[in-house]
């Protein structure tokens, strides 16, 4: 099931025993066609590893562990180890294995000859959220008030004037960047030299 949500990003979930596969309104509107594909290339790869389920079944495992052990049954200084382990060590070994699972649905897209439109997707999504964490101007509706029906056009609009005005900023930003915001994903200069793209000129 394909689900729609504000903004650029693209996921796959697994939830009550179904698959759904979020793409933003933005990137639908950011992304050309080929680009689109190998983000689906990209998530579906996702999916043909079966990481969604593994992942769903890791977080059961942490949730129902800390739980007993936020209970303390049994030997209390053995279920304190436990839970000290599952609030530090367990987000570690998830980042670990994250990275891991993104580069392997990265190869999907390898194997499909999809490299240089995938890193320009990625690219542009990076570029839409410098942007959005730099908005201008910020509008609050109130109750009686409705959004332009232009306002996707229009954030289009402002995005492509603001990247063509801030790239080379943008640019160095992602070449100056150690850790990635999202601590699972690999960070995008990794990702350009996985697949060894090199450009940051956008088609």
């Amino acid at each position: 099931q394909i689900v729609l949500t504000p903004g650029a990003n693209a996921r796959v979930s697994y939830i009550n025993g179904h698959h759904y596969l979020t793409f933003g309104v933005i990137s639908l509107m950011m992304l050309n066609k080929e680009e689109l594909q190998t983000i689906m290339m990209h998530e579906i790869g996702h999916l043909l590893n079966k990481d969604t389920v593994a992942k769903t079944r890791r977080i059961m495992f942490y949730d129902k562990y800390q739980s007993i052990a936020t209970k303390g049954f049994g030997t209390q200084v053995y279920y304190m180890g436990i839970n000290i382990f599952l609030q530090i060590q367990a987000p570690i070994h998830e980042m670990i294995i994250s990275k891991t699972i993104e580069v392997r649905a990265d190869n999907v897209v390898k194997q499909h000859n999809g490299n240089e439109a995938f890193i320009n997707a990625s690219l542009k999504m990076v570029y839409f959220n410098f942007f959005n964490q730099n908005f201008a101007v910020k509008a609050y509706l109130n109750d009686a008030e409705s959004p332009s029906l232009t306002i996707v056009e229009d954030i289009m609009r402002e995005f492509k004037d603001t990247v063509d005005m801030k790239k080379e900023r943008f640019n160095q930003y992602i070449k100056n960047e150690l850790t990635s915001k999202r601590n699972s994903h690999p960070i995008l200069r990794e990702r350009m030299d996985d697949f060894n793209i090199h450009s940051y000129k956008l088609t």
